[in-house]
């Protein structure tokens, strides 16, 4: 009897489908008139409660009446129809499913009765009478009919069934001899839905639902409750229907759903859009360098959402420290606003003036962000007194007329021997002075100078610390020199004799010496006349000079033009003018600002020179060269200039990037080899093309087997590993999410504790920033710079020599900090002007993990086959032993994990 029944409603579902067509084409609206919402959500909602051969139920139509304007409110377009008959139920379905066709969303809710026979499951229209078992097939819908509609919709079928309530149909078929047990008023189970479609039941199979004691069933007014929740996603919105009809049912009534959802999530009332967090104005912070703690001043961030706010550290000022509390704030902690606005700042006495600002970001755990930042100025506490310049002293002249210093508050000041000159000695009338000793100011002007037979030249310094009591302190120095072998002249002579010596001179410097030491004598005036006849040449020369500066494309080394002897213009510099020049001609490097100091280096005409600043009342410029030693040249001799550094010249020397402070190697070797793409970025160094044989048989099984891999194309690597300060930059511009958690690291640290996502993010903020493309290096591209050239166990050999300080590594020797890495630049470069290469931070590359090289690529490329879900590692860290840093090691690590001692160096294609 089953099989005939389930094949007689194939054929009423036909005959029922073809008869109501051209009813539902004119009661259902038009596909071409759908609203054109982002989502197109459509529902048809059937409430039958009178049933004319069956008591009335009362609640179906007051569910289905709230059911439709709840589903109005959400985005639906509802039709309403109550009480169908057979006929009017088929059409209304029919109709339902073409207008689904060309929906996203369609939604079925039924409330009325329903049942069972056989197994296979029937809503009931208005005019059943069901006397036998063979009008289930004239008089009431098959379960599958709807569902079939349903799941015409491009996206997702909801068929919600608030059926199954006691009903007498179930008990006349019993009556008429259908078997008992093969008729239930609950629904069967439901196992064959289609594919995205979703059947809600008003409780579980072979149960039956109650119609409730109030204006509606208990299931369906916990759908409505529900409907008001935003942010419930479609599995978790039905959870809590179930949960709510049990605790109403006392566990009578269990709703169930069934059907096969994918992973795409469902709201029927989504979270409105989400709008960042607000940060109120911020005032700048200011405070004295030996004051107390002050406050921030950060008022509580508010979210017009309503979120949970928490924020993280982006950014830390110098000169102090930000605490809460008791505890140091470190860039990348996270903060509760309770924390963020008790933060508080206190000076150490180490900066004044402009000290950054305290950043963070507050977020709202759905990517809304805002960036804050309390800009902090320190200012002195009190005033250092004030003592004249550092001074030259001929040693002839037997007094070293130091001045008293003065004090612009007034204070009491106290004076302290703090260095003697290597050679003779200070007297204090008869009593020679030594480091420590306290000195009356009325004995300042009478101390005298004893040569001691010391050999002509240099003798040394002798300084004298001044404090005023109150923290402020200030140095006086004089800087001492013998004179030749002999008896020392009178005054008078030996004014006259240097007079005679500087007269005729083109030298500034020494005209300026020459006044320093006699300004009051009788040569002092025309000394003073011939110095500033000579600055106002220079400074008309200058102003004839062509675009370039002195010492243009036409200079000679000499100076000299067309055969007359002119010299190169003065060098005219303030705080702005420090950057990178062009030497004109051969000069040597003094250690000190004056002619007669110690030679520590020389610069070489055409050679780049980087002018750190001007010596204060002197022409005189503090520069360092390319290999990072630092000392004195004149801006205006006879021979040696300088000239500011044109594009033409910095395309010429191809200049190497700036020194990393805290480093012991200042910057990487240019000889045209290295550049800088900005200010911000990391140095670059070009990698020639080139082939090596990469890994090692010595090594263990991923090492192996060795294979020889070619570089067609030189490529360029970063001269450093990627520090704070550049990654500092991405975070400020965007293109890096927050500071990665670290200890207390300073700008010239190597940035860890970082995945291969972040390091990815990083790359793509260079590429948009500078128009090249940046990338991480591929694995053989690392190890074929890492070893510059050499076929060792390490770039520098085979083994670490004892007490050589050659990397920085767990048993690398040297101190080490188990917490931090050491700055980059700490130890020597290898072969291509690389550094860091062993130890440091284990550093990201390109290729995902494979146990071993057998198939890699020998072009150089990356080798994106394998275990893509970890990356590669190199280089080793800090915190690894000697085997873990040879050039040759390498791990695989998760692409999606952070760990404290991973970071990265970047790679750039060169055109």
């Amino acid at each position: 009897m089953a099989a005939r029944l389930r094949r007689f409603v194939s054929c009423r579902i036909l005959l029922a489908v073809t008869a109501g067509l051209l009813l539902v084409m004119a009661a259902w609206p038009m596909p071409g008139l759908a609203a054109t919402a982002p989502e197109q959500r459509i529902a048809l909602v059937i409430g039958v409660g009178a049933y004319r051969h069956a008591t009335e139920l009362p609640n179906p139509r007051n569910d289905a009446r709230a059911m439709s304007a709840a589903l109005r409110k959400l985005g639906f377009a509802v039709e309403e129809r109550y009480d169908l008959d057979n006929r009017g139920m088929a059409e209304a379905l029919r109709g339902f499913g073409i207008q689904a066709a060309q929906a996203d969303v369609a939604l079925l809710y039924f409330a009325g009765h329903g049942m069972q026979v056989g197994g296979t499951n029937f809503l009931i229209p208005a005019d059943a009478r069901l006397e036998r078992e063979r009008d289930l097939v004239y008089e009431a819908l098959p379960l599958n009919l709807p569902m079939g509609e349903l799941a015409q919709a491009r996206k997702l079928g909801i068929l919600i069934l608030d059926a199954c309530r006691n009903n007498p149909f179930a008990d006349r078929l019993v009556r008429s001899g259908t078997k008992k047990t093969e008729v239930h008023s609950g629904f069967a189970r439901v196992d064959d839905t289609p594919t995205d479609t979703l059947v809600a039941m008003a409780t579980r199979a072979d149960a039956v639902a109650e119609d409730g004691q109030g204006d509606h069933s208990p299931y369906t007014a916990s759908l409505l409750k529900n409907f008001d929740v935003p942010g419930l996603e479609l599995s978790l919105f039905f959870r809590r229907v179930r949960d709510d009809v049990m605790q109403v049912t006392q566990g009578r009534q269990e709703p169930f759903l069934y059907g096969s959802l994918g992973a795409a999530p469902f709201y029927f009332n989504p979270l409105p859009e989400n709008r960042p967090p607000q940060l109120a104005a911020f005032k700048p912070l200011e405070v004295f360098d030996r004051g107390g703690t002050e406050g921030l001043g950060i008022a509580r961030p508010s979210d017009p959402d309503n979120d949970q706010l928490f924020a993280q550290v982006t950014g830390l000022p110098r000169g102090g420290g930000v605490r809460i509390g008791d505890r140091v704030v470190l860039i990348g902690d996270y903060l509760t606003l309770d924390q963020l606005t008790a933060a508080t700042f206190r000076a150490d006495a180490t900066h004044l003036g402009d000290a950054g600002s305290f950043e963070f970001a507050v977020m709202d755990g759905r990517g809304g962000v805002a960036r804050g930042a309390v800009p902090i100025v320190i200012k002195p506490s009190n005033r250092p007194p004030v003592a004249v310049a550092e001074r030259s002293v001929r040693a002839v002249v037997n007094s070293l007329r130091l001045e008293v210093p003065t004090d612009p508050d007034g204070d009491p000041l106290t004076f302290t021997v703090s260095a003697v000159p290597e050679r003779g000695k200070v007297h204090d009338g008869t009593t020679p002075l030594k480091p420590g000793d306290k000195l009356a100011p009325e004995r300042l002007t009478a101390l005298t100078f004893d040569p001691e037979r010391a050999p002509a030249g240099r003798a040394g310094v002798f300084s004298v610390l001044v404090e005023d009591g109150r923290g402020g302190r200030t140095t006086m120095s004089a800087l001492l020199e013998v004179e030749e072998a002999g008896a020392a002249p009178p005054q008078a002579d030996l004014e006259e004799s240097l007079w005679r010596r500087v007269r005729d001179s083109r030298d500034a410097d020494a005209l300026d010496a020459f006044l320093r030491l006699f300004g009051t004598g009788p040569f002092a005036a025309p000394a003073r006349d011939r110095l500033n006849r000579l600055r106002a040449e220079s400074a008309k020369v200058a102003a004839a000079a062509p675009a370039g500066g002195a010492g243009s494309s036409g200079s000679s080394g000499n100076g000299s033009s067309g055969g007359k002897a002119t010299p190169p213009p003065e060098l005219q510099l303030d705080t702005a003018g420090e950057g990178m020049y062009v030497a004109v001609a051969d000069a040597e490097l003094r250690a000190g600002p004056d002619a007669r100091s110690e030679r520590v280096g020389a610069l070489a005409k055409d050679g780049p020179v980087r002018v750190l600043g001007r010596v204060t009342d002197a022409d005189w410029y503090r520069v360092a060269l390319d290999d990072g030693t630092q000392g004195g040249v004149q801006g205006f001799v006879r021979g040696p200039a300088l000239r500011p550094a044109g594009p033409e010249d910095r395309q010429r020397l191809a200049l190497a990037a700036p020194a990393q402070p805290g480093g012991s190697q200042g910057r990487a070797q240019g000889n045209g080899s290295s550049f800088q793409d900005c200010p911000a970025c990391p140095p670059m160094m070009r990698i020639p093309a080139g082939s090596f044989v990469m890994g090692s048989e010595r090594g263990d099984a991923s090492q192996r087997p060795p294979r020889r891999v070619t570089f067609a194309k030189p490529f360029a690597i970063g001269v450093y590993e990627v520090t704070v300060a550049n990654w500092r930059a991405c975070v400020e511009g965007g293109g890096c999410a927050a500071m990665p958690r670290m200890r207390n690291p300073s700008d010239d640290t190597p940035v860890h504790n970082i995945h291969v996502e972040d390091a990815l993010a990083y790359t793509e903020w260079l590429s948009r920033k500078t128009g090249q493309r940046y990338r991480l290096p591929s694995e053989a591209e690392w190890e074929y710079a890492a070893r510059g050239g050499s076929a060792a166990r390490f770039a520098w050999g085979d083994s670490l020599t004892p007490g050589a300080r050659l990397a920085n590594c767990r048993d690398c020797g040297g101190a080490a900090d188990r917490s931090l890495p050491a700055p980059v630049g700490s130890f020597q470069p290898n072969a291509f002007g690389l550094y860091d290469t062993s130890g440091g931070v284990a550093e990201w590359v390109a290729d995902c993990w494979n146990p071993g090289y057998k198939g890699a690529p020998t072009d150089g490329s990356a080798w994106m086959e394998g275990d893509c879900r970890k990356r590669v590692l190199r280089g080793g860290s800090w915190r690894d032993g000697q085997d873990a840093i040879a050039v040759t090691a390498r791990i695989g690590y998760d692409a999606d994990v952070r760990y404290f001692a991973d970071g990265l160096r970047v790679a750039r294609d060169l055109n």
